[in-house]
């Protein structure tokens, strides 16, 4: 089987990053206080990637998950302090599957861009978490940190990997979702209900972001207004250094996400690490995404070019 090298770049890219901060940190990065906060930047960007990635697979994007990360935060914890620990994640759920409901309703039924929907939606929600945490100081329980226990939150997130793995690779909504990525009207044309299946592309992508919500409160113990802050940006620079095509298709997959959010987990750790101010942070994080699109792009289209000299030759010896 020939592999891509478009495909090794972002391999190439992790394991140069972790290098150069294995080298430049020394032991400090090695340290298990450390292996641990690496953990905890991956596993929210890995699960609202798992969510993002299937209304990316048809060129949408989603926007709303940051704020939606801090209002499930807050409101499935309100929710637990009334009825128990056990309510924490369902209510998340619910409440990350009605603002995809929500989001894809006005998206597939009245044609409105993802981009200015989920923007909005972004907007709604985040006025919400400065209501909320203005009027109401929100604390976990020790029950619900609970959750944040290795023993509990590894084995739902290796669950959650699986099962989305499967629905975007194996099954007809994923292929669905890609099929739209390359050419909607085909599908529209076959018969195919695509309006319901951009609908459930944004309730799981609203739901795995709830679940992130429902972790972080887990972990931090405590609301702020900052709650989800500019999450959805790192869930999305996780999905396009990691390959993801901002157009969607075929090629997107979920491998290039179990690849993209280490990258900026490692870049994170990294650069807090190394007490880099946050404008030379926020430099770096787009320096890097801007320099593998583009690697991306040249790489295609070399491709392409030497497809199409091939397709000639072929048809000069015909």
């Amino acid at each position: 089987m020939k592999i891509k090298f478009s495909s090794l770049i972002p391999v190439i890219v992790l394991l140069v990053i972790f290098t150069f901060f294995s080298i430049y940190l020394g032991r400090v990065f090695y340290s298990r206080h450390n292996i641990i906060a690496i953990i905890e930047h991956f596993i929210p960007i890995l699960i609202g990637g798992l969510g993002m990635i299937f209304v990316t697979s048809f060129g949408g994007a989603d926007l709303s998950v940051g704020s939606l990360l801090g209002v499930s935060a807050m409101y499935s914890t309100m929710i637990a302090l009334h009825l128990g620990a056990w309510a924490h994640f369902p209510s998340a759920i619910l409440i990350g599957a009605l603002s995809g409901l929500f989001c894809g309703t006005i998206v597939s039924r009245f044609k409105v861009p993802s981009f200015m929907t989920t923007l909005a939606m972004l907007i709604i929600l985040r006025a919400v978490v400065q209501i909320t945490i203005t009027n109401t100081t929100v604390l976990a329980t020790p029950q619900i940190m609970r959750f944040n226990e290795i023993g509990v939150k590894f084995p739902i997130v290796i669950a959650l990997v699986i099962v989305c793995w499967y629905l975007h690779e194996f099954t007809r909504f994923g292929y669905y979702c890609k099929g739209m990525g390359e050419n909607e009207l085909v599908l529209e044309y076959s018969g195919i209900n695509v309006k319901n299946w951009k609908t459930l592309a944004f309730v799981i992508s609203g739901v795995m972001a709830s679940i992130a919500g429902a972790f972080t409160m887990a972990r931090v113990g405590g609301a702020s207004a900052m709650v989800g802050n500019m999450y959805e940006i790192r869930v999305m620079m996780a999905l396009f250094i990691g390959g993801v095509p901002v157009t969607g298709g075929m090629s997107t997959k979920v491998s290039k996400l179990l690849i993209g959010a280490p990258i900026i987990a490692l870049l994170e750790n990294g650069l807090t690490l190394a007490r880099t101010n946050t404008g030379i942070y926020q430099t770096i994080l787009g320096a890097v995404l801007i320099v593998l699109v583009a690697s991306y792009l040249f790489v295609g289209k070399k491709a392409i070019q030497k497809e199409e000299v091939r397709s000639s030759k072929l048809l000069g010896e015909k």
